[in-house]
């Protein structure tokens, strides 16, 4: 995806916040959780994983292709594309 369809794609976030370690059954539903979302033009984000599931995702080399944020980049990127569309929708009118 180019940065302008991405910055417009629907935005699926997972706050792994509760989640404490993650095994490669886990990793292998991320992985296609990843594919089946580029595949239907979804972004999926993320956030605040554990010390231990970053670490996971980093031993394994997952953090190059799926988006890891923290909570407050997650809130900033949604307040981002509510104002968007508020401006889009002001414009319209």
């Amino acid at each position: 995806m180019d940065g302008v369809a991405e910055s417009h794609a629907p935005t699926l976030a997972l706050d792994l916040s509760g989640v404490e370690m993650v095994d490669a059954r886990g990793l292998g539903m991320l992985v296609f959780l990843h594919k089946w979302a580029c595949a239907t033009g979804i972004q999926v984000k993320l956030a605040n994983p554990s010390k231990m599931v970053r670490a996971m995702l980093e031993v394994t080399g997952l953090t190059s292709m799926l988006h890891v944020s923290s909570v407050e980049d997650l809130i900033e990127m949604f307040c981002t594309a509510h104002r968007a569309l508020e401006s889009a929708d002001l414009a319209a009118a």
